[in-house]
């Protein structure tokens, strides 16, 4: 979007919410509608509740994400984050990438990048020495900050630069037993399972120096079936996939060794 796009669409007035960016000619801020979409809210109940809000404005505001990726949008915001989170916050910019996700998918417009930022949750926990992510990476950031909104951020950016650059290591790879059983997803409507894409590989890698590990799962096309899982330890990254690969199966790529 231009500069120009974007003045016709937001403003910056001290005398309205504190000088927080809102709609052009209304004092809704634009917060708002990242929020009540981020809830569940459409578009068409948005403005239902802001009558003040031009359909028009709403829409070019998100539409460039159909044409850039999440990690474009993130640059943006990393260049001017008080134009789209009104203060230096991790908070609101989690709220703001909430919002935009749920924003696209009413939309129909999917969201891409890659890495797929999905395992930056992953990334963050391994970072921080942390076993888990079910937290995310938001509050995990913030916590690490001592609840400092703005180094939280920074702090953010910095992991992002460094998982977007990371490169992997495949320690030990496996094919997995043909009649091991592979997860499946369930429609809500049927109650029917219905089997996900089954790996073609299964690979433990590293991209650092400590002793966490992350589990892949790679489909025939090289692509990965589902996300990464995060093992603080090669012990455990074997104890959570014996399910699917017996430990004795493994190699490394070159084949010229197997765990014991």
């Amino acid at each position: 979007m231009e500069k120009t796009e974007l003045a016709n669409i937001i403003e910056f007035d001290p005398d309205k919410i504190s000088g927080e960016p809102v709609f052009r000619g209304t004092r809704v801020p634009i917060r708002a509608l990242l929020e009540n979409l981020r809830d569940g809210a459409t578009v068409d109940q948005f403005l239902e509740w802001f009558p003040g809000v031009q359909k028009q404005q709403v829409e070019a505001l998100l539409k460039p994400m159909t044409s850039v990726d999440i990690y474009e949008l993130i640059e943006r915001i990393r260049l001017k984050p008080a134009l789209y989170l009104g203060l230096h916050s991790i908070t609101r910019l989690d709220s703001f990438l909430d919002g935009y996700s749920l924003a696209l998918d009413n939309l129909n417009v999917e969201l891409v990048g890659n890495p797929d930022i999905w395992y930056f949750h992953d990334w963050v926990a391994m970072k921080l020495g942390k076993y888990e992510s079910t937290a995310g990476w938001c509050n995990l950031l913030l916590e690490s900050a001592g609840g400092h909104e703005e180094k939280a951020l920074a702090s953010f950016f910095e992991f992002l630069d460094e998982f977007r650059q990371r490169e992997a290591t495949v320690l030990f790879e496996s094919i997995p037993e043909t009649d091991s059983k592979w997860r499946c997803e369930i429609n809500p409507t049927t109650g029917v399972e219905n089997p996900l894409e089954r790996p073609a590989l299964v690979q433990i890698v590293k991209y650092t120096e400590d002793r966490g590990v992350f589990i892949r799962y790679v489909g025939a096309d090289g692509n990965l079936v589902d996300r990464e899982e995060y093992c603080p330890s090669m012990e455990l990254a074997f104890e959570r996939t014996d399910w699917l690969v017996q430990k004795g199966a493994w190699t490394t790529p070159d084949k010229l060794h197997t765990p014991s």
